[in-house]
């Protein structure tokens, strides 16, 4: 592999780390629990970079995450058309952010997923 894509995939995992550890104990969008929470991407993370852009992320338990009767990970069709409508009522700014960012995005660099895991790392610290 060649070392600026093992360089860039460093980079990336400590952002991820960081950017989950976040999450953790964060009340659900949805129910406002605070077991088991992630934070769930509302465009792809395969969209690089707004991976991790706190617009782009919403803490949710596992049962608003990936099963019931709204989650955007579920297998039932109908579960997730009730989130994305949840999403668009309840956070409609976000929304229209990540809908006008969504095109016209670029292919983030090893310094941009740095400066994202500084971010996160940030945050978890209480800055």
């Amino acid at each position: 592999m060649a070392p600026h894509k093992t360089k860039l995939a460093r980079a990336k995992r400590l952002a991820d780390k960081h950017c989950s550890a976040y999450f953790q104990g964060k009340p659900c969008a949805v129910c406002g629990t605070t077991i088991g929470t992630v934070g769930h991407h509302i465009i792809p993370r395969l969209i690089g970079c707004l991976r991790h852009h706190e617009f782009n992320l919403i803490p949710l338990c596992s049962e608003h995450h990936c099963g019931g009767f709204m989650a955007p990970h579920s297998t039932s069709a109908e579960a997730q058309k009730r989130f994305e409508k949840f999403l668009r009522t309840r956070f409609a700014a976000k929304m229209g952010w990540l809908d006008r960012c969504r095109y016209g995005l670029t292919i983030p660099t090893t310094e941009d997923y740095l400066e994202r895991a500084e971010y996160w790392k940030g945050r978890n610290n209480g800055n």
